[in-house]
């Protein structure tokens, strides 16, 4: 029996990306809700797809296919009408004439193709940036997020693509940004995070991307709260929520309401933190189904439990906020150990505070012991408060446990 002929062109772009069809699927459906297009497609839609003389995709379907994979339907296989065959990319522009075309040089070799392939690998390493990020801090993961952010740049710049892909590329560049922000804010590198937070704002606003514009005012609240600049804090998160808040699902929700208390607690403002408070704990309570964004999946219970801390310290409570500071690094998993150990950090300076020596040493130690595998500035300045405090402390413990936390700093430096 002979073999029944198949569209071997949208075959060899599935493959060469490294796709199943069931992969294939769910790919479609996470470009899809980027690009803002509503409608799915199953496994038999892609096998109709790659059948012999397939139908040709809706038009909503050829604009998600073609940022999938970087090419024009009608380099997929497909017999697409005329008026919807998409040019490639060019960057010359109608001046006037010839006279004025010929004033811009012709480049010196065809544009390099962005394709499904480039799309991935970017994909592949903004994800190594996340998990770099959560397990260690920000060093080598800034480090890597400024190479990606010049490598989506330059694709940008010197690619050839088709409009769907240069939308994925700038939303890339947006992200990466915008995670930049973040991880300067780690670095304690105040400056360059508030610079990074208002070029991914200036990207989001440019692009109309809502969610990219809370991020990045979230982030930007955070930094204004350590630049003691709390009423921009407080404006920034209340922002965040205007732009994204009411669209966003509810674990963005909820993660806004909680930068929010955080702003509101530094403002002194403990009545509007508390109620923030509250709308983060309902919000979070309807995000059993929600799908966040890669940038608000860390967010969970246990970032509420330390909002929920940080607005019991900032009422000058610290043995209220004890309770919830141990819910939050019991929370946190191996995936998230910088955040586990900065959280256990402040454990201990409640605890210290608290009048609980011995227990905000064993605490303190126990983030000590693992000052090699952290990368995060933030987190090992809130250990040397917490050593300077310490040496305010008359006690045998006290003395001892700063000269375990002085080795393990200079081993650290």
């Amino acid at each position: 029996m002979a073999t029944r002929p198949r569209n071997e062109a949208f075959i060899r772009l599935r493959k060469a990306a490294g796709w199943t069809q069931v992969r294939l699927v769910a790919e479609y459906a996470a470009t899809a809700q980027r690009l803002g297009v509503r409608g799915t497609v199953t496994e038999r839609t892609v096998a109709r797809w790659e059948a012999a003389s397939p139908p040709c995709p809706a038009p909503a379907q050829q604009h998600v296919l073609e940022a999938l994979f970087g090419v024009p339907l009608d380099e997929m296989g497909f017999e697409v009408p005329e008026h919807r065959r998409v040019g490639r990319r060019q960057f010359l522009a109608d001046l006037g004439g010839l006279g004025a075309a010929s004033l811009i040089p012709a480049p010196e070799a065809e544009r390099a193709r962005v394709d499904a392939g480039d799309l991935r690998r970017l994909d592949t390493d903004t994800e190594r940036v996340y998990v770099l990020d959560h397990t260690r801090g920000s060093g080598d993961a800034y480090r890597l997020a400024q190479a990606l952010a010049e490598r989506v740049t330059g694709l940008l710049a010197e690619g050839s693509y088709l409009a769907a892909v240069g939308d994925r590329l700038q939303g890339t560049l947006g992200a990466v940004t915008s995670h930049l922000g973040w991880l300067a804010y780690d670095a304690m590198q105040l400056e360059s995070s508030r610079a990074h937070c208002l070029e991914a704002l200036a990207t989001a606003r440019l692009s109309g991307d809502r969610y990219l514009e809370a991020r990045a005012l979230a982030n930007l609240s955070l930094v204004a709260v350590d630049q003691r600049r709390a009423w921009e804090a407080a404006g920034a998160a209340q922002a965040a929520w205007s732009a994204a808040g009411r669209y966003g699902g509810a674990t963005v929700r909820a993660m806004l309401c909680a930068r929010e208390a955080g702003a509101l607690a530094a403002s002194r403002d403990l009545t509007g933190a508390r109620r923030a408070l509250s709308h983060a704990t309902a919000n979070l309570d309807k995000s059993g189904s929600d799908e966040p964004p890669r940038w608000a999946v860390f967010f969970g219970q246990a970032e509420i439990d330390q909002a929920t801390a940080g607005y019991y310290l900032a009422a000058g409570r610290p043995a209220a906020a004890v309770p919830f500071l141990r819910a939050t690094v019991r929370a946190l998993g191996d995936g998230y150990a910088r955040n586990a150990a900065h959280y256990r950090v402040k454990l201990a300076g409640a605890l210290l505070a608290a009048g609980e020596v011995d227990e905000a040493c064993s605490e303190a130690e126990a983030v000590a012991a693992h000052v090699g595998a952290l990368d995060s500035a933030r987190t090992l300045t809130l250990l040397a408060a917490l050593r300077a405090d310490l040496g305010t402390v008359d006690s045998i413990t006290a003395r001892e446990c700063g000269q375990r936390l002085d080795a393990a700093l200079g081993a650290g430096s």
